[in-house]
């Protein structure tokens, strides 16, 4: 079985933990003095068969999640809504924050509830160019964003999502992160691609629109 890896970023540092998908399971504690570059790529080149993706998680101290509560409106507005309604609850200043958000109950009426996930913009970019280091092994290379947005009822309410990630992308390579790790957006479906397309999708899962449904036949 194809060995996984996630990888924690905390203030002491980064754990590594590689699993089997059995019963191994393996974990490294990286402190902020070892090169972690260095030690990143030697667990990977231990685990050399491994080719798929490296899950990047962050300590919940890191992190700022709220739980708002907003009028229910038409996607596009509902992004503004939030970046609105987020700025006066982060600890720092807003155009330093990476976002994303998820509607909980996206369909209905009355107030929206929707979750809310942000952490300062260089929490995420010292492990994406740790990873890039990391990646000049033959084991993992970092090459992109993907998004999966709330299921929509129309292709164009799809559309905020995949602008966001896009302009995501922009901001991180006028930053200075490097374009080889930020080449492809994967986004879209068989709904949805052509919106995703438009926004600047370079990856599609188009299954469905060419297979049919699973539950067809």
């Amino acid at each position: 079985m194809i060995p996984r890896v996630g990888c924690l970023v905390h203030d002491g540092g980064l754990t590594i933990t590689v699993t089997d998908g059995r019963d191994h399971i393996e974990t490294r504690t990286l402190e902020v003095n070892e090169s972690l570059a260095g030690a990143l790529k030697a667990v990977m080149e231990a685990h050399a068969r491994w080719a798929g993706r490296v899950r990047l998680g962050l300590d919940r101290s890191l992190v700022t999640v709220k739980l708002l509560e907003l009028p229910r409106t038409a996607p596009a507005e509902l992004v503004q809504m939030v970046s609105f309604e987020l700025e006066r609850h982060l600890p720092f200043r807003a155009e330093d924050a990476v976002s994303a958000f998820r509607p909980l109950s996206p369909r209905g009426e009355g107030p929206v509830r929707v979750l809310v996930a942000a952490c300062e913009r260089r929490v995420v970019e010292g492990p994406l160019r740790l990873l890039d280091a990391a990646g000049r092994c033959r084991a993992v290379r970092t090459v992109g964003l993907m998004t999966l947005p709330p299921l929509p009822d129309t292709p164009e309410d799809a559309r905020p999502w995949f602008r966001q990630l896009r302009e995501l992308r922009d901001r991180w390579m006028a930053d200075g992160v490097p374009a080889a790790m930020l080449r492809e957006l994967s986004m879209g479906m068989s709904g949805d691609f052509e919106v995703a397309v438009q926004e600047g999708a370079t990856m599609v899962r188009v299954g469905t629109a060419i297979f049919g449904s699973r539950h067809d036949g």
